[in-house]
């Protein structure tokens, strides 16, 4: 079964228009991600796999190639893992 990611509900965004400014709570560390950064965060509002998101990328940005929105996913990902801007949750 694929991984679904969610928003950590204790990072709070910060829309800057064209990305987001994801602030820890716990920490004040500060994350920024660019504007398809920003439609992933959203979107993880609801728990969602990576593929459930390369819908929704491909759908906003059909001119960029799935391979390269699959890069952005992946970096997504894994950076707002590391900083535990997101979990993991149970399918």
């Amino acid at each position: 079964m694929a991984k679904r990611y969610t928003r950590n509900p204790e990072f709070f965004p910060e829309d800057l228009g064209d990305g987001v400014l994801l602030i820890d709570a716990e920490s004040s560390k500060v994350i920024e991600f660019n504007s398809s950064g920003a439609v992933l965060w959203r979107e993880l509002e609801t728990p969602a796999s990576a593929s459930q998101l390369l819908d929704v990328l491909t759908a906003k940005y059909p001119k960029i190639s799935k391979e390269a929105l699959k890069h952005d996913i992946d970096s997504f990902l894994e950076t707002a893992s590391d900083y535990r801007a997101i979990l993991e949750t149970s399918p």
